[in-house]
């Protein structure tokens, strides 16, 4: 099966397309990032560009793509874009998307939640065939903290020197 997975290079895009594979789909990634392979579309769904080639014989999506770091691009990537995605992959006549979501969110006035509840509504509409599924939230910031914290002098029960520079793990 050729499965599409929209935010590819994401901490849960990457997982999907490997256990995708691992299975023996082909996954074809769709991110705005450039990347290298004839299973990578550089493309964005906000302003569509590349989404129809990203489409083409594509048996189901999985759409993974979010912008959270960028509250101005909620709506425009969540809802918009699901939007454009569904309305070209029934073009495509792809045959199932799935929508991963996140458990919880309903009540919270936070607005990336609004836009992910927006974008559910997006999926219901049944432009195609769909799945939701609501993951339990997980943040890759806590894994730089970590791996800041447990490289500095404080975990090895060091003190730093004055002599040396402050480390400055964030930029």
């Amino acid at each position: 099966m050729r499965v599409l997975v929209t935010g590819g290079t994401g901490a849960l895009g990457r997982e999907v397309v490997t256990q995708l594979r691992a299975k023996g789909h082909r996954a074809c990634i769709l991110s705005r990032k450039p990347g290298a392979g004839a299973d990578w579309i550089q493309g964005d769904l906000v302003t569509g560009a590349n989404l129809e080639l990203a489409v083409k014989d594509v048996d189901a999506i999985v759409h993974a793509a979010s912008d959270a770091a960028h509250p101005r691009r909620y709506h425009a990537t969540d809802v918009v874009g699901t939007r454009r995605l569904l309305a070209m992959s029934r073009e495509a006549g792809v045959r199932h998307a799935v929508y991963v979501s996140i458990v919880g969110m309903e009540g919270v006035a936070y607005p990336y939640y609004k836009g992910k509840l927006a974008a559910e509504a997006v999926m219901r509409e049944g432009i195609v065939p769909w799945s939701i599924l609501r993951a339990t939230q997980f943040h890759t910031l806590m894994e730089v903290f970590l791996d800041a914290s447990l490289s500095s002098n404080i975990w090895h029960g060091g003190i730093p020197r004055h002599d040396q520079p402050p480390r400055r793990p964030f930029r």
